[in-house]
């Protein structure tokens, strides 16, 4: 995502004088005591003037040409890998306050997926800067034509609240690797307050603010952001969020990448196990209390296997949260009260269709694993559970006979992600 592709077409007797310019010098500033010792002059921008100045500041470091070189790369990717070995435990505590994820929620699901997405960068760096050799046609021949993997330059990382480091941070590593500056757009406080503070510090502590700047604060921070003008931008969010980003992005016709949510459809016919199906869905619906973009947000199973489907899916939320979820290790939060009131207006409107669960309580940002049966398609359809992303623990299960109107049902509505 953070290469562009440039083409070359040389001669090959200018092989090794293109290789000279395409090599800069190595002109990185100091060793890790030092760059500790220099922590003490970043600073994590919350004025909305500083902005642009922040910007240039770090476009004129990349183009000194430094972060082109395999040293600069391997170093900073290095540096991160710091932070989250050494930061791990800051990290998933921060994970527990915010969201209520356990420790080995919080480490499977973002932190042990940056440290693969590190190593998996650091072995590859080498293959993924060399040069690829194509083929020439007839018209530039004797020339040698090579793809040329190019750094975009300054980027911009927007992180969700929902996966907090994974979303702020995983992003980052493509972006080193690539070769480019970035400013990440820590989550807003107002979701997750911890998880945000805990990773500006440590990006603070870790990261050259020669070539990474951090920005905190809520969402009136992405406004100023985004009347800057980027080479790239890594946003995850709402479908909201990605109009006003694509809006902003197309004054300049600035490359975006948008990961975003939707209503993820699942379909279980008759042949598939209820034993595995409903272990399966019930930990991808669930997890993270089911803030998740990923999840399986309804399920449409078959009539003949339906209410089996159901007993089992009922088993398996106790099985995983017990009898008690809410004083579970394993069942997070609901990151706001707000985001309970809207979960809770959804069951209000529907819970003639709940069927196991529907318990919520403000105060501790709970809502407990629901499920919602509905008896045919049409009657889902006019449901609120159907009307926009639930973002909640909340898995509707719908009963169908016939699959073609389940998939006109599902191609007719919004992609998911």
């Amino acid at each position: 995502f953070f290469f562009r592709v440039l083409f070359f077409f040389r001669h090959s007797n200018m092989s090794s004088a293109h290789a000279q310019l395409s090599d800069p010098p190595n002109v990185l500033h100091g060793s890790f005591p030092q760059h500790q010792q220099q922590s003490s002059c970043h600073e994590t921008t919350h004025l909305e003037q500083e902005i642009p100045e922040m910007v240039e500041a770090l476009e004129e470091s990349f183009r000194t040409g430094v972060t082109k070189t395999r040293e600069w790369r391997m170093k900073n990717l290095q540096d991160l890998q710091r932070l989250m070995i050494e930061g791990k435990e800051e990290l998933l505590q921060a994970l527990k306050q915010d969201l209520h994820k356990s420790e080995l929620e919080g480490y499977i699901t973002e932190n042990n997926l940056i440290e693969n997405e590190l190593q998996d960068a650091m072995d590859h760096l080498d293959q993924w800067m060399k040069p690829d050799r194509v083929s020439t046609d007839l018209l530039n021949i004797p020339a040698s034509s090579y793809i040329i993997p190019d750094p975009y330059g300054v980027a911009l990382i927007m992180g969700a609240w929902n996966y907090p480091v994974q979303l702020s941070i995983m992003p980052l590593v493509g972006c080193i690797a690539a070769g480019n500056c970035a400013v990440i757009k820590v989550p807003s406080p107002k979701y997750s307050p911890a998880s945000s503070e805990t990773m500006a510090r440590l990006l603070q502590k870790y990261m050259d603010p020669k070539f990474f700047r951090v920005v905190t604060g809520d969402r009136n921070m992405i406004a100023p952001l985004l009347e800057e003008r980027w080479d790239l931008i890594f946003c995850t969010g709402s479908h909201h969020l990605g109009k006003i980003v694509a809006t902003a992005a197309g004054r300049h016709l600035t490359p975006t990448v948008l990961e975003l949510g939707g209503q993820n459809p699942c379909i279980v016919e008759q042949s598939a196990s209820i034993e595995l199906a409903s272990k399966r869905i019930v930990w991808g619906s669930m997890m993270n209390s089911g803030q998740t973009c990923l999840r399986p947000e309804y399920v449409l199973v078959h009539e003949q296997i339906a209410d089996q489907f159901v007993a089992a899916v009922k088993q398996k939320v106790d099985q995983f949260y017990s009898k008690d979820p809410q004083s579970s290790e394993w069942f997070g939060r609901i990151a706001t009260p707000w985001a309970c009131d809207r979960i809770d207006s959804i069951l209000t409107q529907d819970k003639a269709h709940v069927v196991h669960g529907g318990v919520v309580v403000k105060e501790d940002k709970f809502v407990a694993p629901t499920i919602l049966y509905y008896e045919d398609l049409s009657t889902f359809a006019a449901s609120a559970a159907a009307k926009e992303e639930i973002f909640g623990p909340l898995m509707a299960v719908v009963k169908y006979s016939d699959l073609d109107p389940v998939l006109d049902y599902i191609n007719h509505n919004e992609k998911p992600l």
